[in-house]
């Protein structure tokens, strides 16, 4: 199985992040909107197709450290 690479941009505000981003060798911008919640050291959200931030999948990730 081959790596998935994208470029794109990223702000986080406070607890939020929101990102924008394109696969290599393709055209679809996607856009993702996730909350940080320190006590469980997560970040949970949305993407998107374009500038909806929902619609296309969910994710979860866990920061370690």
């Amino acid at each position: 199985m081959g790596i998935d690479n994208a470029t794109g941009t990223w702000a986080m505000v406070g607890d939020s992040v929101k990102a924008t981003y394109t696969y290599i060798n393709a055209t679809a911008q996607y856009t993702l909107a996730g909350k940080y919640t320190a006590g469980s050291n997560t970040m949970v959200g949305t993407i998107g197709l374009g500038t909806a931030t929902a619609g296309v999948g969910l994710f979860s990730v866990t920061r370690t450290n």
